[in-house]
């Protein structure tokens, strides 16, 4: 269903533009004293939601390095697609950006808003706040390691609760049981929370969420991996391992993380501004000023702690995996 009229030109660039924004043709356009007026950032999700908040706190932190004021929008509704659509209306010069929770968003494109796309009508700054996916279970459950749910899983169809099923959680326990040969079931809850409980009381045999989940349960939940390159939280989840570790496999990183986003055509005819934000919000990444905003909202600190990655080849392969898994994450 169409929701809003679409007004933008196509254009593929890679995922290491932002990168090297500073290195690419002469601008077409002026780049003048920017920013020239507020940035306007876009979310696509409910004033105050958990979004919201930690992107208020980057952007207190970021705003100490560019000298620019920011105004927010809220545009909730269809999974983010209303909000991506008053995006794209927006002129294209570095004054509106997005706000995005990305891998959510980019099954919410691949699954239900078709006609936008990732690379040709948004792309990635990297994240600056990051959880990965885990899979666990209560702590009396007699799955003790992911190998456990594994072996169990080629016995019978094992349960696993998720918030929904367009979610990168989701992506993950379907990954993973067509490489290990395992039978899951996804079972929706509606929420982090009841996904949650369904696990702890034994009404499902796991949940695959976000690490802060069972983070927050402590000794009542049980971690049994994480579906990212390296467990940033290893201490607190009993050194859990890695997914790919336990099954030699190559599930891309699957996380709840937020970032900027801007078109593609802000690239290309303003490089100088590109490299100018990019610049400033790796500044602000990683700071202890970020890292203690983070805190004031309960985010482990090792969460806020970020690696500098492609966000945009990430970005690519979840919506490949969407793709694939695309009549399984449907929630008709």
């Amino acid at each position: 269903m169409k929701l809003g009229k679409l007004n933008r030109r196509s254009l593929v660039l890679g995922g290491t533009a932002l990168a090297c924004g500073s290195m690419l043709a002469s601008p077409l356009i002026a780049q003048g004293n920017y920013p020239e007026k507020p940035i306007s950032i876009i979310l696509p999700t409910r004033e105050g939601g958990g979004s919201d908040r930690v992107g208020r706190a980057f952007v207190d932190v970021w705003k100490t390095h560019l000298d620019a004021q920011f105004e927010f929008e809220y545009f909730p509704g269809a999974a983010g697609q209303i909000g991506y659509e008053n995006f794209l209306e927006r002129d294209r010069d570095g004054h509106t950006l997005l706000l995005s929770s990305v891998m959510p968003e980019v099954i919410m494109m691949t699954l239900q808003a078709k006609t936008i796309e990732p690379g040709r009508d948004v792309t990635w700054f990297p994240e600056f706040a990051s959880a990965p996916v885990s899979i666990w279970t209560s702590a009396s459950s007699s799955l003790s390691s992911l190998e456990d749910l594994i072996e169990e899983g080629k016995k019978r169809t094992v349960n696993i609760a998720v918030s929904r099923l367009p979610h990168p959680a989701s992506i993950g326990v379907l990954a993973l049981g067509k490489a290990t040969g395992a039978s899951f079931r996804l079972v929706p809850y509606g929420g982090g929370n009841p996904a949650a409980m369904a696990t702890l009381s034994g009404e499902v045999d796991a949940t695959a969420i976000s690490v802060t989940v069972p983070l927050t349960l402590g000794e009542k939940a049980r971690v049994l991996g994480v579906f990212e390159d390296e467990n940033p939280v290893a201490e607190a989840t009993g050194n859990a391992p890695t997914v790919n570790s336990v099954i030699g496999g190559s599930i891309p990183p699957l996380t709840q993380s937020l970032a900027m986003a801007a078109h593609p055509d802000f690239l290309r005819d303003y490089p100088e501004r590109a490299a100018m934000l990019r610049d400033t919000m790796m500044q602000s990444i990683n700071s202890e000023p970020l890292i203690a905003a983070l805190a004031k909202l309960k985010t482990p600190r090792n969460l806020a702690i970020l690696k500098e990655r492609d966000t945009n080849q990430v970005v690519s392969d979840v919506a490949a995996l969407a793709h694939e898994f695309a009549d399984l994450l449907s929630e008709a």
